[in-house]
């Protein structure tokens, strides 16, 4: 629902005595009896979750302490959740969480460079091997080692995550972690391994919403932050630089400079994609940016715009018909619309079918040279 996933529970026993409530909250001194007047019931179940706090009258191996629902809230509220108990006496309760669909688990791999611990999803790991010196050789300008018969490029983490520079062949002896996705395989060097597990996968929020080949945070047991790689963007920007090599890049930004030059974009701007917006005002001279989307429907009719972009969630349904509106305009048939979201893919298709654009972009996915190109070349 929206941007959460409920989890709802119910029973049909006896509910939850409120007068009992009331009078172990009076003998605890959380209450006095004046105060009973000016609290509900809703504000009375919540002191369940007191530490300490039960209906028990009797204490066993496994109730009566009052620290289960405390220990739950705590946990749920450490995953940005909420919980919420509804109860009718006689009829039985209803306990519903909350928690943010930001938040997935996921198993991964941890290791650590430069005393920094980074995870890896271990869907993409193909093997984590030692291999020495002499298995690194040259090939067309990069570092490379054989496995499973194929040369594969070798990178040091050190290096790809935008530390300093590590030459691979400083030492003679490596661990190193390859990954495959998309039939692209690449392996790379790390200084210490730590081990699978399974963690919460939280989306980085803003200020910080976009970070080189990271996908997201998570918090350990011990309490350090651990950033999650992105494989899908980490082999795609690692290929992309072997492919382009300078005469390609040259020949992409001559043909693209009238276009880029020419071409006029329409950007609307919930406060979300500022990165993305940035990297457009410096390939894009003709770049308006717009924050009421009142005024956008006019101003494109009024306003001749070649790309018009923005984002979209669960909540702004007035962009998606304005979205619905541009496609469906003859006026406006040249406007090609270009969409961005960070939601479920299954969201995601359910409102892209009131409109079909022409390219999407996954905001995890986000790849500044890739979506200049696409801007350029392919709309």
């Amino acid at each position: 629902r929206d941007n959460n996933i409920i989890i709802s529970i119910e029973d049909d026993g006896y509910g939850i005595n409120i007068n009992k409530v009331k009078r172990i909250a009076i003998e605890k001194g959380i209450l006095f009896e004046e105060d009973l007047e000016n609290i509900s019931d809703e504000q009375l179940i919540k002191l369940l979750f007191l530490p300490g706090f039960s209906t028990n009258d009797s204490i066993d191996e496994i109730s009566g302490r009052g620290i289960g629902l405390d220990i739950v809230k705590t946990k749920i509220n450490n995953l940005n959740g909420d919980i919420q108990i509804d109860s009718v006496l006689t009829k039985g309760c209803r306990v519903t969480i909350k928690l943010p669909l930001l938040i997935s688990t996921v198993r991964v791999f941890i290791f650590i460079v430069n005393g920094q611990k980074y995870a890896i999803p271990v869907s993409v790991i193909k093997k984590v091997k030692n291999i020495e010196k002499k298995d690194v050789f040259l090939r067309n300008g990069e570092n490379c080692i054989v496995y499973e018969n194929h040369s594969i490029p070798i990178y040091s983490f050190n290096e790809i995550i935008g530390n300093k520079e590590q030459n691979i062949k400083d030492s003679q002896k490596y661990t190193v972690i390859i990954i495959e996705n998309q039939n692209k395989q690449a392996a790379f060097i790390t200084e210490k391994l730590v081990g699978d597990q399974d963690i919460f996968h939280k989306k980085l929020m803003p200020p910080i919403i976009k970070i080189k080949n990271i996908s997201g945070f998570t918090t350990l047991s011990s309490g350090e932050i651990c950033l999650i790689i992105n494989p899908y963007e980490l082999l795609n920007n690692i290929f992309s630089r072997e492919q382009n090599s300078q005469f390609n890049i040259d020949k992409i930004n001559k043909n693209a400079l009238l276009t880029k030059q020419s071409k006029k974009i329409l950007i609307f701007d919930n406060k979300e994609i500022d990165f993305v917006i940035k990297d457009i005002k410096k390939s894009y001279k003709n770049t308006v940016v717009m924050d009421k989307l009142n005024d956008i429907y006019d101003y494109v009719l009024d306003n001749s715009f070649d790309i018009f972009i923005c984002k979209i969630d669960y909540k702004n349904k007035e962009l998606v018909k304005l979205l619905q509106n541009i496609k469906n305009d003859e006026a406006l048939f040249k406007t090609k619309i270009v969409v961005m979201s960070d939601m479920a893919s299954y969201d995601v298709l359910n409102i892209l079918n009131y409109f079909k654009p022409d390219l999407y972009i996954r905001l995890s996915e986000y790849n500044k040279e890739d979506f200049i190109n696409a801007l350029s070349v392919k709309l």
